[in-house]
């Protein structure tokens, strides 16, 4: 969160599981900072089960990368090359 007072910042990463706080409790927030509304959102994780995580629950994040994924399919993603949908 302090990152997020101290740049502008483009795209985030965020794992789900951390220590502190989740990535979702960090989503949540984060989005409640107007100008972090829309944001490009990429939650990693290692847990397979978050890895399908409910997106009707949960449907303004962009994409979940389940670890390890190629690095290809990052950089695609950020040079417009991949589609999320």
């Amino acid at each position: 969160m302090e990152c997020l007072s101290l740049q502008d910042i483009d795209v985030v990463l965020s794992d789900i599981v951390m220590p502190n706080m989740s990535g979702l409790i960090f989503h949540e927030r984060a989005r409640s900072i107007p100008q972090y509304e829309h944001i490009p959102w990429i939650f990693l994780t290692g847990h397979k089960s978050l890895a399908k995580y409910d997106r009707t629950i949960r449907s303004d994040y962009d994409m979940i990368l389940e670890k390890p994924f190629p690095i290809d399919r990052l950089l695609k993603l950020f040079s417009g090359q991949y589609r999320t949908s």
